[in-house]
């Protein structure tokens, strides 16, 4: 049994008994294809590890690293020396000792490659030109540069220090035109900027982020799943629905039930990113997947873990994005949002960003559409993990503490105890700031209590479907099931006709009787008093 490795290093992947999914091909039709380009994707979607292959290929050959991939026996060029930068490790507060970093890492690639420069340049821009007028005619390399952008990221809330990492990153990848000194050029960041001329002052390098060509060159299919991780795919199943199909062959019917049944979950959770501008292909998350299998071999119980958001929490560049930016709760409550294709495609300054656009560039929304000029886009959450998160990050915006609930509460809700309900539903409501008050309408209601509750990590269904209607808040327990609607009263005096309405409407759509079933059902009608902001009148329906 292949052991799963958390590693950026093909290399070590490689080297040891550890499963590898094979993404040569689609790196194989890029290389083919390209000769700069740039992508970018989330954190932990294996950018780096891209790169790493990328610079294994071109710097040490196809063996004997490459055996039993797609590119093999495709592959004969030489090998290049490889320039490779990751501004990850630089010293993001302090400019002058990044160019000095930087000029160091220059000088010390062209030494060990017999390239003379002169040591007395001081901009980025003039050591890739000196480096390049140093390389004998013919010569080529291959430049590989990964988090392009977190210089920028880490001063989005310096203006001044942010405006002075742009200036000379935009005069860095000016010169990297390079004539033809350069064979391959690959950039990886997780934002999209135009300001920083990667695609303007820099016109030949391709930005493939969204291109179908890139679609899957992060991230896992379903095919691969399956395909790669077949032992712990046994593993799982034998676990979690107690069938052993291990000895089963691959085609046999009861086999591919059990499998389909275990990757459709798996789907609900991990499934879902697209970086497709065809909106065809859709890929898993490689963390979670990874994490996954990895902790499910070790444990006797399964469990569907929040990986992506444990591993980092709220991403940097959001977090000092949010310290002074606002964002409206109610647009990312479970509905597609759309956006113009020019504030999507073409954002230009992290210091003016618009917030959606950031929100899927850090993975909390992806694709839910075609990209087609001259119409609105449409983006939405992926899947449930991310779902989480993002109740996580929106709570942690709205209420600027770590979302939490006590076991008595937790037991209050799994009993139904619907006064212990209330008062909890309004305890949470009254820990909102009284400034700028976000509670307006029903929408704004219901978005911030499945916020609080699903931050805390309880599993909630908003906007929960029947064949008759959607309710507005759907709890999930293991044995029991909460369901509730909400209505929003301007006036006082609307209070009762409200609840008659909130109460009807449950009972005729039969809110909360859906599969799988429940011990017991749960259903309660709620209606908030803007003038006392509380809920203040509510009813069991029985």
């Amino acid at each position: 049994m292949k052991s799963i490795l958390l590693s950026d290093s093909f290399v070590e992947l490689r080297s040891g008994n550890n499963i590898y999914v094979d993404k040569t091909n689609e790196i194989y039709k890029i290389i083919s294809s390209y000769s700069r380009i740039f992508f970018s994707r989330p954190r932990r979607f294996g950018k780096s590890l891209t790169l790493d292959t990328i610079a294994t290929l071109f710097g040490l050959g196809k063996d004997p690293y490459f055996k039993g991939t797609f590119i093999y026996d495709k592959w004969n060029e030489p090998t290049y020396p490889i320039l490779r930068i990751n501004f990850l490790d630089y010293i993001s507060s302090d400019y002058e000792s990044f160019l000095s970093g930087l000029k160091n890492q220059i000088l010390k690639f062209a030494s060990k490659n017999n390239f003379s420069i002169d040591p007395i340049i001081d901009t980025p821009a003039g050591y890739i030109k000196a480096l390049f007028e140093a390389m004998p005619i013919g010569k080529q390399i291959v430049v590989l540069i990964d988090e392009y952008d977190c210089l920028l990221t880490r001063n989005i809330n310096n203006k001044a220090q942010y405006e002075k990492f742009s200036e000379t990153l935009k005069s860095l990848y000016a010169s990297l035109k390079g004539g033809g000194h350069i064979r391959f050029l690959a950039v990886t960041g997780v934002t999209r900027l135009k300001h920083v001329a990667l695609f303007s002052v820099g016109s030949d390098i391709i930005d493939l982020t969204y291109k179908n060509l890139c679609s899957n060159i992060v991230g896992y299919t379903k095919e691969e799943i399956k395909e790669y991780f077949k032992d712990y795919i046994d593993d799982v199943i034998l676990k979690l629905y107690g069938k052993d199909i291990s000895s089963m062959q691959k085609d046999d019917p009861i086999r591919i039930d059990y499998v389909d049944r275990l990757v459709s979950k798996l789907a609900m959770e991990y499934d879902g990113y697209c970086f497709d501008e065809d909106f065809e292909n859709k890929v898993f998350s490689t963390w979670s997947i990874n994490n996954f299998f990895k902790e499910s071999f070790n444990r006797e119980k399964i469990k569907f873990g929040d990986y992506w958001f444990d591993n980092g929490g709220i991403p940097s560049i959001l977090k000092n994005y949010l310290d002074n930016h606002e964002l409206d709760v109610t647009e990312y409550s479970n509905k597609d949002i759309y956006i113009s294709h020019e504030s999507f495609s073409n954002p230009n300054s992290l210091l003016d960003i618009n917030p959606t656009v950031l929100m899927c560039q850090t993975g909390y929304l992806t694709l839910h559409s075609e990209l087609e000029l001259g119409k609105n886009i449409v983006l939405g959450i992926p899947n449930n993990e991310i779902r989480k998160a993002l109740s996580n990050l929106l709570y942690f915006k709205t209420f600027g503490i770590e979302p939490s609930i006590s076991n008595i509460q937790i037991n209050s809700l799994i009993d139904g105890n619907a006064e212990e309900i209330v008062s909890l539903f309004n305890a949470i409501l009254n820990s909102i700031s009284y400034d700028k008050y976000p509670i307006k309408d029903e929408s704004s209601l219901r978005s911030h209590i499945q916020m609080y509750l699903q931050g805390a990590g309880l599993n909630i269904l908003s906007e929960s479907n029947s064949s008759k209607g959607r309710s507005d808040l759907q709890i999930e327990f293991d044995s029991s099931r909460i369901v509730i609607e909400f209505k929003y009263a301007k006036s006082t005096a609307d209070l009762k006709l409200l609840l008659k309405q909130a109460s009807e409407q449950i009972i005729q759509k039969h809110y909360g009787d859906t599969l799988p079933l429940k011990d017991r059902v749960i259903k309660i009608a709620m209606v908030f008093d803007s003038k006392e902001r509380a809920i203040s009148e509510y009813c069991v329906i029985k």
